[in-house]
């Protein structure tokens, strides 16, 4: 994850993983948040052949 951006009913974080096992990984801890509610991926993306990754942004409510 490179960046976050937060609002007060609302976080978006986005960055970079190497695999979708990675990406999995990180949706499913914010599901298990307490903190959260609402969580999906608004954004994936391959790069390139020659930069490996995914670019990706999740988007998750803030419970209150």
């Amino acid at each position: 994850m490179t960046t976050s951006t937060v609002t007060l009913k609302a976080v978006v974080f986005s960055g970079k993983t190497l695999s979708q096992t990675s990406l999995n990984l990180l949706v499913n801890n914010i599901q298990l948040s307490p903190h959260f509610s609402d969580v999906s991926i608004s954004k994936i993306q391959q790069k390139s052949n020659k930069d490996p990754g995914f670019e990706f942004e999740i988007q998750a409510k803030i419970k209150r």
